[in-house]
């Protein structure tokens, strides 16, 4: 550590505000929004999702109030690995969330005048936080929860002021890219997905002119009946299984590289086939599955959650990953694409096993059915499409 950082204890150089419980007759369809746990994202705040009440209850409850840039810590949720709501989560305020009022289950930061926000809010980002909160959490197997003494007694390598918001401005400037690309990903990721219903699930292409597959009015030319109902002449129906493979290759613990990038649930985002984030062998337990860069890989827990992602490195990962492959390159588009649907989606959700922890397994998930052209040179033209789009963004 450089001679002019010191060492201090959280609260040393914070006061603090735990959130205000809120009771659930107050809540209406408009006003303030009142912020939960479970209105924060990885890093920000969702008001999409707040619940409200009115301006003049909420001028009487102005001290939970939250203001641009303040850091905000779950005090109450999950163990690891469950990122998105676990204990000891750290969030910063958006702008458009200044003013909203601050629920029950978190604590509210606010930095004295030689410790910049931002510089705060990375300094508590930092895996090295989660860890000393993981430790010093109490309760059971389904909930956990930090004292506030606990938090406050974390230790904060602390440079001089301005050297703390050069540090802030620098990891400002890369978090702002990469929440725009993103955004430009997303944008991609949604055309690719519209793209791949138009052609192979409402065959749009291939309709007569003023026809829709929805609107009846008798036979269509060109059309024939199927186990999926009307497909286009010169298609056949084929299982996922027959256009892709689930490869299940086992590295034991033991054999595990320490720097070998490592991606569990965690690290796959929700509805992205972006993955940004990663964690590395030595801190794997267990066994894991093998994968080479530019696999597809499903999350099988909670398949809801829609987390596929094309690995953007070889690695290892959880065994609660399903590693799918084409049978041959030119279906990668077609597989990705199929993998994406909300209608894919939602048939490994209702044929997943499993109450409070439901799973899809591969056996099952071979059996969904696709309308597939017989000609090539159809799945040749979108695979390039989708795999131009998926280089982009791994």
């Amino acid at each position: 550590m450089p001679n002019n950082w010191k060492k201090y204890k959280l609260g040393e150089l914070v006061q603090h505000k735990k959130g205000f419980a809120f009771k659930s007759a107050w809540f209406e369809s408009g006003g303030v929004p009142v912020v939960r746990i479970s209105d924060t994202t990885e890093n920000s705040i969702n008001l999409s999702t707040c619940h409200r009440i009115n301006n003049n209850l909420a001028n009487d409850l102005r001290d939970y109030m939250l203001k641009f840039d303040e850091v905000v810590i779950a005090t109450v949720g999950s163990w690891p690995p469950n990122y998105s709501s676990v204990v000891g989560k750290v969030i910063r305020v958006p702008k458009e969330a200044e003013g909203a009022l601050l629920n029950q289950n978190a604590v509210k930061l606010i930095s004295n005048h030689n410790l910049d926000n931002r510089f705060l809010y990375y300094s508590l980002k930092a895996e090295r936080f989660l860890k000393y909160i993981t430790t010093a959490a109490q309760g059971s197997a389904n909930q956990a929860s930090i004292k506030l003494t606990d938090i406050f007694d974390f230790i904060v390598d602390l440079p001089p002021l301005k050297e703390q918001q050069a540090i802030a401005e620098i990891l400002s400037a890369l978090d702002d890219k990469i929440e725009l690309n993103l955004q430009t990903n997303k944008t991609l990721e949604e055309m690719a997905n519209a793209l791949y219903k138009h052609w192979f699930v409402d065959f749009g292409p291939f309709l007569p002119p003023g026809r829709c597959l929805k609107d009846g009015g008798g036979p269509i030319p060109g059309f024939v009946e199927s186990e999926l109902g009307l497909i286009p002449e010169g298609w056949e129906v084929k299982k996922l299984s027959e256009i892709s493979i689930n490869y299940r290759k086992v590295i034991k613990s033991e054999h595990i590289e320490h720097n070998v990038k490592y991606l569990g649930l965690e690290h796959l985002s929700k509805g992205s086939i972006s993955i940004t984030d990663f964690g590395i062998g030595e801190d794997v337990q267990s066994n894991k599955y093998s994968y080479v860069e530019g696999d597809i890989l499903f999350g099988k827990l909670r398949p809801y959650f829609k987390k596929v992602g094309v690995a953007p490195f070889d690695g290892i990962c959880s065994t609660d990953i399903l590693v799918i492959r084409p049978i041959k390159f030119e279906l990668f588009g077609y597989v990705l694409g199929t993998l994406i649907q909300d209608s894919f989606i939602n048939y490994c959700t209702s044929l997943s096993a499993g109450t409070k922890m439901p799973r899809i397994e591969w056996n099952t998930m071979g059996e969904f059915l696709i309308a597939t052209p017989k000609k090539i040179a159809l799945i040749e033209s979108f695979n390039e499409l989708i795999s131009s789009y998926s280089r982009s963004v791994i």
